[in-house]
């Protein structure tokens, strides 16, 4: 297999946020990604989209993936361009990502009278209850084709979409065991859920010796 040249799902840039950006909302810092890409270069009706771009901020860094084929730059910040390469079926690896956990607002009718009257947002989806996460999670990566076998998860939080005092999605940030290939692939390029638009979605791989993934699945 020596001389096989892979080609990467995307790239990954890693910037480490100055002081005055590291208490934006998610929509300043989408609107700044966004700022990375040449003028003309991605569709004008879904430029996000167009870009495969997502991010996600942890602590002072932001990490950006974008398209393969594309260059990424935000004005007055510097990165190195990393190659996300694909992961290897029937390989199990340690991800993490922060997701959106939503549901349709229709299906707070099978929900307890104290949960509906918690959560009744004007929007078409709801956060899930905080007793429900575990369920819903293991079924969200299912649903995602994801074979997990370990999953674990912090409480369910909120974060700053807009500067608005209202302005708030829910969150959840996870670790899962999951297995290689064309699934986590996909999920790699193209993000995971909803939310992507806000800092949610982007899956990262970690390092397999600290957290025992990367081996083959028994």
């Amino acid at each position: 297999m020596d001389g096989i040249e892979i080609s990467p799902l995307a790239f990954d840039a890693r910037y480490e946020l100055p002081s005055h950006l590291r208490g934006a909302c998610r929509k300043d810092l989408h609107r700044i990604v966004m700022q990375g890409f040449g003028d003309g270069v991605l569709s004008a009706q879904s430029p996000r989209a167009d870009a495969r771009c997502l991010f996600r901020v942890s602590g002072q860094t932001l990490l950006v993936r974008y398209r393969a084929d594309l260059v990424h730059q935000i004005p007055g910040l510097r990165a190195e361009p990393v190659p996300l390469l694909p992961t290897l079926d029937g390989v199990e690896y340690w991800i993490s990502a922060e997701v959106s956990p939503t549901i349709a607002r229709s299906q707070r009718g099978a929900l307890p009278d104290a949960v509906k009257q918690q959560f009744n947002p004007r929007g078409r989806r709801v956060p899930v209850p905080s007793h429900e996460i575990s369920d819903w999670l293991a079924d969200f990566l299912a649903r995602k084709g994801l074979q997990a076998r370990t999953i674990r998860h912090g409480p369910r939080t909120n974060v700053r979409r807009t500067s608005e005092r209202t302005g708030v999605i829910p969150a959840l940030e996870f670790q899962a065991a999951v297995v290689g290939g064309e699934a986590l692939n996909r999920a790699l390029a193209l993000g995971l859920g909803r939310g992507l638009t806000y800092g949610q979605g982007l899956i990262v791989i970690e390092d397999p010796a600290a957290r025992g993934g990367g081996h083959p699945k028994e």
